[in-house]
């Protein structure tokens, strides 16, 4: 995964997207309040929002009742906060909390279904959800704005994540026996 090492602030960049959008493990990463601390005045001072999906809301919910689960105290305190933000309008809740879909799904979701529209910035650390979401920008038969994945420091600064991950599922090694695949055996086949 290539990263650019250049910090930005969230306030330098916030008028450059219509929809600026956390997930979960962002939003649990250690440089989530650093980040906050640093720009939630100048979010509130822009009018602007920063979008949270239900889905991420109900899996923080589901971890702070979980007390094994090692981020069980800090999904706690972060539902708090999210909640103090959303008063005073820097957060804007998104999407059907009642939706059972995993969130992920529920994410790409909202990127695919607007990207046509508005420019999206999604915050991220989740590997696997950057990959999903910058093969969006890949696709020749949907056409829409370039969705921009930044991943989130510890210092709570962002780096833009500009190409993806090698697909490992989709390297090919030797000989592909495609009879084996379909789970057919391969010891009777004739050209007639």
């Amino acid at each position: 995964m290539n990263t650019s090492n250049i910090n930005l602030e969230l306030q330098e960049i916030l008028k450059n997207y219509d929809d600026v959008i956390f997930d979960t493990c962002a939003i649990l990463s250690s440089g989530f309040i650093p980040l906050l601390k640093r720009n939630a005045l100048k979010v509130e001072q822009m009018h602007k929002h920063l979008l949270l999906h239900s889905a991420v809301i109900n899996e923080l919910i589901r971890i702070s009742r979980t007390p094994e689960n090692d981020k069980y105290e800090l999904s706690k305190e972060t539902l708090y906060i999210l909640k103090a933000l959303e008063m005073k309008k820097i957060f804007k809740y998104i999407g059907n909390n009642r939706n059972l879909k995993l969130a992920d799904q529920q994410f790409l979701e909202f990127v695919i279904n607007n990207r046509s529209q508005n420019k999206i910035l999604v915050i991220t650390l989740d590997n696997d959800l950057i990959n999903d979401i910058l093969m969006e920008n890949e696709l020749e038969s949907y056409s829409g704005n370039t969705i921009t994945v930044m991943k989130i420091t510890d210092d709570g600064f962002l780096n833009e994540v500009n190409s993806m991950p090698k697909n490992r599922r989709a390297e090919s090694h030797g000989k592909v026996d495609y009879l084996k695949m379909f789970n057919l055996d391969n010891t009777n086949t004739d050209n007639n």
